[in-house]
């Protein structure tokens, strides 16, 4: 399975979890069978709000879920039509590290429509 977290910084696992989805400078995409790395500059990161594009990225990298603090409706529902669950975690998490655990342990909340936040900064 091929996890995505959205990032602020190109620092591997240390990387700190970006506060918004389609905002975030970079994602991090964990593959947990090969265990490998790969995190990939989101070029949608200077996009007006609401016009970001990113979930066709995600989709060319074959990713299955992504894990994340927020989400707009229209980014949700474009992933929820490509097979890309969202998840949010439980508890307050910093760097990708802990998010790669906790999906793991199974400390994570599938986001729902309702969710989904209505303006950039929740």
């Amino acid at each position: 399975m091929k996890i995505c977290i959205p990032v602020v910084e190109d620092n591997d696992i240390q990387s700190k979890l970006s506060g918004h989805f389609g905002s975030a400078p970079y994602f991090l995409v964990y593959d947990d069978s090969s265990e490998d790395v790969r995190v990939v500059d989101n070029s949608n990161d200077h996009e007006a709000h609401g016009q970001c594009m990113p979930v066709n990225l995600l989709k060319d990298m074959q990713v299955d879920i992504v894990v994340c603090n927020g989400m707009g409706l229209r980014a949700l529902e474009n992933l929820k039509n490509m097979d890309i669950r969202v998840f949010r975690p439980l508890e307050q998490y910093l760097t990708a590290e802990e998010i790669i655990a906790a999906a793991a342990e199974g400390k994570l909340q599938e986001l729902a429509p309702q969710d989904a936040c209505s303006h950039h900064h929740h």
